[in-house]
């Protein structure tokens, strides 16, 4: 069942406000570059491209060359740092799941990205850069710009 067409509207102001509100909306748009894995000892480490989406209410990542992504759930935010719970739902057999992935602002455009697995160790790590910037105003501007 669909919900009502203007329920659909409330719903993304209101993850619009919340992000807005806990200055989440530096980290809008859509993220992307290559990292480079940390191997384990006795490994060859690579590097592969990481996208990450961020929308008001979901955050997204995709490996494209490993073939697994899924989304991400915020659990830390100080300042000009994010900090992630990864929860992959396709291609979890191609990688690592259970991970932490921390994104600090580098400027406007930049992103630090570096990745943990499930006990800590830090197994990647690179720049991703802002492709699409999404921008979210306040409801009160908009009002505003009503004449309200």
């Amino acid at each position: 069942m669909k919900p009502a067409p203007g329920l659909t509207g409330l719903m993304l102001l209101l993850a619009s406000m919340a992000i807005a509100a806990a200055g989440l909306s530096d980290f809008l748009g859509v993220w992307h570059g290559r990292v480079i894995e940390i191997p384990l000892p006795g490994k060859v480490g690579k590097r592969y491209a990481v996208t990450i989406e961020i929308l008001p209410g979901s955050i997204s990542v995709d490996y494209p060359e490993l073939g697994c992504g899924g989304t991400l759930q915020p659990v830390r935010h100080r300042g000009d740092r994010l900090g992630l719970r990864d929860a992959l739902n396709y291609g979890l057999e191609r990688c690592e799941g259970n991970g932490r992935t921390e994104l600090q602002l580098i400027d406007g455009d930049q992103l630090a990205y570096r990745w943990f697995d499930a006990r800590g160790r830090l197994r990647a790590k690179g720049r991703l850069q802002r492709q699409r910037q999404l921008l979210v105003r306040h409801w009160k501007e908009t009002e505003r710009g009503r004449g309200t």
